[in-house]
């Protein structure tokens, strides 16, 4: 279920769509792009939306190719992801996390994404591997 600061910002999101969508002669996308958006995010809709961490590292790696910030190094890029855990996690110094935790760990994934699909790696195959592996290590003597 998404909450509802989050449910406030998309709903900013299909307004900034809709002024494009009367700004530009390419109705159509712009409507479908403004409908998925409204399914995907509708308080009311509390289904899972499985967007699959391939198709979102895809994504994310276009739009950083389009601002044209695919000029760094594979260690830059670590640096970047470890920056943002930095920032979630000043987004936990007080007794709860801030409402900004969501977004900071949205960050790590996308960075992490872009970085995988920059070099080939197929994010989904390996969190599975990974996560059989450490299913079958199980706890390998830490208390649990």
């Amino acid at each position: 279920m998404i909450t509802l600061m989050a449910y406030k910002e998309l709903r900013a999101i299909a307004n900034l769509l809709a002024v494009e969508l009367a700004e530009h002669d390419d109705e159509s996308r712009l409507v479908a792009e403004l409908d998925k958006w409204k399914r995907l995010y509708d308080p009311k809709n509390d289904q899972e939306q499985d967007v699959g961490i391939n198709a979102i590292s895809r994504s994310v790696w276009d739009w950083v190719e389009k601002v044209g910030w695919h000029n760094k190094t594979v260690l830059e890029s670590l640096a970047l992801i470890s920056s943002e855990v930095g920032e979630a996690t000043n987004e936990c110094r007080g007794a709860t996390p801030s409402d900004k935790l969501g977004g900071e760990l949205a960050d790590i994934i996308m960075r992490t994404a872009d970085l995988a699909y920059s070099q080939g790696i197929d994010l989904a195959r390996e969190i599975q591997i990974k996560h059989e592996r450490n299913h079958f290590n199980g706890t390998r003597g830490r208390a649990k």
